[in-house]
């Protein structure tokens, strides 16, 4: 089975940061109840998708700037909470990319959810290729992408064909709060829907700092590939 502390490494190792960081935001996250724990050594945990999913989201989406480490915990339920936005997710061509899971989510779901389901998926064999190419699994990882954008949190899962442009998919992830504002402005709502590059796009609050973190299906097929081994 897959224990935290090779949960741990194999996370430092993908996203290429200090064991040592990533043990810290995986304690404040354990200490939380954000990740399975039971006694230690040979009787450690063996842990889960979502246990996963949820150091990745803690990892990657934490500011650049503050104390970091410490707010794991808000960062892990601001972000893993966040909800689908149906208008802005394109989800029938997942399957195209050979991540079907993706496009069985319901309506719904959380981010928290998605990437749950897709490192799950991932360790029982679903792997990311380019549609319509014999590629024997071979895919460019760079076209795959998880985002997670801030301080406003956001997040999008997004897939396409550098090629065949038109052969997108992607789910888009936003608070309730940024929902209810872009119901409330049509036109801004469908400023930001076109394109490949959606972005919410309304006033900053306590300041003007963008920050935008994303990862390939590198990680993905790593965290996968340990979760497998954990049964």
């Amino acid at each position: 089975m897959a224990t935290p502390g090779q949960l741990v490494e194999a996370m430092a190792l993908s996203l290429g940061i200090p064991v040592a960081t990533v043990i810290q935001f995986d304690r404040q996250l354990a200490e939380n109840g954000l990740r399975s724990k039971s006694g230690r050594g040979t009787s450690a945990a063996a842990v889960t998708a979502r246990d996963a999913a949820n150091l990745l989201i803690a990892v990657a989406a934490s500011p650049l700037a503050g104390p970091t480490v410490k707010e794991a915990v808000r960062t892990c339920e601001a972000y893993g909470t966040l909800k689908t936005r149906q208008s802005a997710s394109w989800v029938d061509k997942f399957p195209m990319f050979g991540l079907p899971t993706l496009a069985s989510l319901p309506a719904a779901h959380s981010l928290r959810e998605a990437l749950s389901v897709l490192i799950d998926g991932v360790g029982k064999g679903e792997i990311f290729q380019l549609p319509y190419r014999d590629m024997s699994g071979r895919a460019s990882y760079s076209s795959f992408s998880v985002r997670f954008d801030g301080p406003e949190p956001w997040a999008e899962i997004f897939a396409f064909d550098p090629v065949e442009e038109e052969q997108t998919a992607r789910l888009v992830y936003t608070s309730a709060e940024v929902a209810k504002w872009l119901r409330s402005r049509p036109r801004a709502a469908h400023a930001v829907h076109g394109g490949r590059g959606f972005r919410k796009r309304r006033p900053a609050r306590g300041g003007d700092l963008h920050q935008e973190r994303h990862i390939s299906f590198a990680t993905i097929r790593a965290l996968g590939s340990l979760i497998s081994r954990a049964g």
